[in-house]
């Protein structure tokens, strides 16, 4: 499991842009966006990019990770 998709999961309480998600991960704003993407395509998210100026990107998780997490150890 992948450090990001747990910094992700940490906040997924609160609205984050783009920018900010690139500081609390140490990436830059490029490797965040491809990130989200892949994790879109791994089924963990659904990422809706924000358009246009004051726009924030939506993330809906489609997985819960901590019970994700749980089975893995429990196996």
């Amino acid at each position: 499991m992948k450090n990001d998709l747990h910094i992700l999961w940490s906040v997924r309480n609160e609205q984050w842009s783009i920018p900010q998600l690139s500081e609390r991960m140490s990436l830059s704003q490029k490797q965040v966006q491809r990130k989200l993407k892949q994790w879109a395509q791994e089924g963990w998210i659904h990422y809706i990019p924000g358009k246009g100026r004051g726009n924030l990107s939506k993330i809906e998780w489609k997985e819960n990770l901590e019970d994700h997490l749980l089975s893995r150890l429990n196996e």
